[in-house]
């Protein structure tokens, strides 16, 4: 929505499409990702799985507990969830908090407290050498620009930690703009080692290859990733009261709303109560993907996720449809229409601010 708003202040705002883009497949694709796996999961529970008490729902009028064996397993892919669900929301809240940290009080969390800024000179120098011996005859302006952009980044950091008065906002400020730079730099064709193998493999080895690949060798190395990481450090840090906060507060948050979760999920979505095979797959298939979009760092919502696994699981039962048209139907439209209306509303609060203040 950045590009929608006329800017009369020095900066230049470039959205990162491609994340955007990341983002949309990945609220279209994983849809079909948990109906795939509901299926597959369901399927081989109802073929291996001979327990007729595996494939019963929980009895109201005798509230007995399940057994030892399925009661483990529901802790267990209960916790999976949790886990899941805590790791990637915790990561959300607390960079959230460390944000309004550093707007309010940008002297004291500006830059990680806890870190000697003047043990960093040995990284940047090597940073600094290593980005020197890039060869940008053969590049483009664009491209050149980034390079030196980012050995420009590392002159200021330097001298921002050289400099006694030095202000934290300002270092914070070049860093960032460094690990921006740093990220264009991978996508460098002639220091992107991925697209320089390919490009090996499609035509004649030659002089012009074999010099792209060992220029890509420069920042394709763990070293020199290490340097990058430990410069990063400065900025990529969370109090550990903030952590604990956070936490905390998502405990009992859980604590406070999970009868209305527990009652949504197990009366809402299906015309029957969920039975134990259904309440398993659908835990593990939300843990798998909570997990792994944690792992591909991709945002996703728990509830959608939960919610529409328990929806799926429950319409690939082998008997019948057991699933309320309209608790579907509402799911659908919250996930399609989501990302237009936080994009609308995110345009018009930033546009009042604007208009407001500057």
């Amino acid at each position: 929505m950045m590009t929608l708003i006329p800017m009369n202040w020095d900066v230049k705002v470039i959205p990162n499409w491609e994340k955007a883009i990341e983002v949309i497949e990945s609220l279209f694709i994983s849809p079909i990702i948990w109906f795939i796996l509901a299926w597959v999961l369901m399927f081989i529970s109802y073929k291996f799985i001979k327990s007729k008490y595996y494939f019963s729902a929980p009895s109201k009028k005798k509230k007995r507990r399940p057994k030892i064996w399925l009661r483990s397993m529901l802790i267990w892919t209960s916790a999976w969830v949790s886990f899941a669900h805590g790791s990637n929301d915790w990561q959300k809240w607390v960079w959230l908090a460390v944000l309004i940290l550093v707007v309010l009080a940008p002297s004291s969390f500006a830059i990680d407290p806890y870190i000697k800024i003047n043990d960093l000179n040995d990284n940047i120098v090597y940073l600094e050498n290593s980005l020197k011996s890039v060869k940008i005859d053969n590049f483009d302006d664009d491209s050149k620009k980034i390079v030196q952009d980012a050995i420009l980044d590392l002159n200021n950091i330097k001298k921002w930690i050289s400099d006694e008065n030095t202000s934290k906002r300002d270092l914070r400020e070049d860093v960032l703009a460094f690990q921006n730079n740093i990220k264009k730099l991978k996508a460098i064709p002639q220091l992107n080692y991925k697209s320089s193998q390919v490009y090996a493999a499609s035509i004649m080895w030659n002089q012009d290859i074999q010099n792209n690949i060992s220029q890509s060798e420069i920042i394709n190395n763990d070293q020199f990733d290490n340097n990058v990481s430990w410069v990063s450090k400065l900025v990529d840090y969370a109090p550990w009261w903030i952590i604990v906060l956070i936490s905390v507060s998502l405990w009992l948050w859980t604590m406070v709303w999970r009868k209305r979760i527990v009652v949504t999920i197990w009366e809402k979505i299906g015309k029957t109560d969920m039975n134990y095979a259904q309440a398993t797959t659908s835990a593990m298939i939300t843990a798998i993907t909570i997990s792994l979009a944690s792992k591909l760092h991709l945002p996703v919502s728990t509830t959608h996720i939960l919610s529409s696994s328990v929806a799926w699981t429950m319409s690939t039962w082998p008997d019948a449809w057991w699933v309320r048209k309209w608790t579907v139907k509402n799911i659908l439209m919250a996930w399609v229409l989501t990302l237009p209306i936080t994009m609308v509303l995110s345009w018009g609060i930033f546009f009042v601010l604007w208009f407001v203040f500057v």
